[in-house]
């Protein structure tokens, strides 16, 4: 049987497969940042910490009461997740523990055309940036920790996108909340595209 798909539909799945679309419940303490990994197979360790490290959000995205604690109580108290060499180095469910065997992968080319270009682009570190059921652009972040700011370093919206209207309410509530996970106090942005978005996104932030 062939099922036909529309594109909403399509995403629909693929964020509800990604526990991205708000409608699963996740229980709110630690059960619920294992109920993700879990889920979701493997979070993978991310070593750069511009803001905190990237595993941090993957899991405060889908978490909104998440704090870094809750992880590291599941591997080293509770012995339920464990650090091993999955596709990257990862955190894992331990019931998977017998299945993973150490193995090398080659990893990307920093001097590769395609990455010297992403790199010139956007930067080393960009976040996507998801509006109901789609990504509409990214965020370059970066936490000055002594000053106690994010730094939004670059903000780039995809082009075609025109929802901003009913976009940066939300957007500008969610920076401030990115804020204060991050230990950060206030929000700077240095550069957004188009840039006649920048003095209505820091008016929503003053509000």
């Amino acid at each position: 049987m062939c099922i036909k798909l529309t594109v909403s539909e399509s995403r629909s799945i693929v964020l509800h497969a990604q526990l991205l679309n708000n409608t699963t419940h996740i229980p709110s303490n630690k059960n619920g940042v294992y109920e993700i990994i879990n889920h979701l197979g493997y979070l993978q360790l991310d070593t750069l910490s511009v803001v905190k490290r990237a595993h941090h959000h993957t899991l405060w995205n889908r978490h909104p009461d998440y704090e870094p604690d809750m992880l590291l109580e599941l591997q080293r108290d509770d012995k339920l997740v464990f650090e091993y060499w999955g596709h990257a180095t990862s955190y894992l469910p331990m019931k998977d523990y017998r299945f993973y065997q150490h193995r090398m992968t080659r990893a990307d080319d920093p001097n590769s055309k395609w990455e010297k270009e992403r790199l010139e682009k956007y930067g080393y570190f960009v976040l996507p940036i998801l509006w109901k059921d789609r990504f509409v652009g990214l965020l370059d972040p970066k936490s000055d920790r002594k000053k106690k700011q994010l730094i939004l370093k670059n903000i780039f919206f995809e082009e075609g996108f025109d929802e901003f209207e009913e976009f940066l309410p939300s957007f500008a509530k969610t920076l401030v909340e990115f804020m204060k996970f991050n230990e950060c106090e206030s929000i700077v942005i240095d550069s957004i595209r188009p840039e006649k978005l920048k003095e209505k996104l820091e008016k929503k932030l003053e509000g």
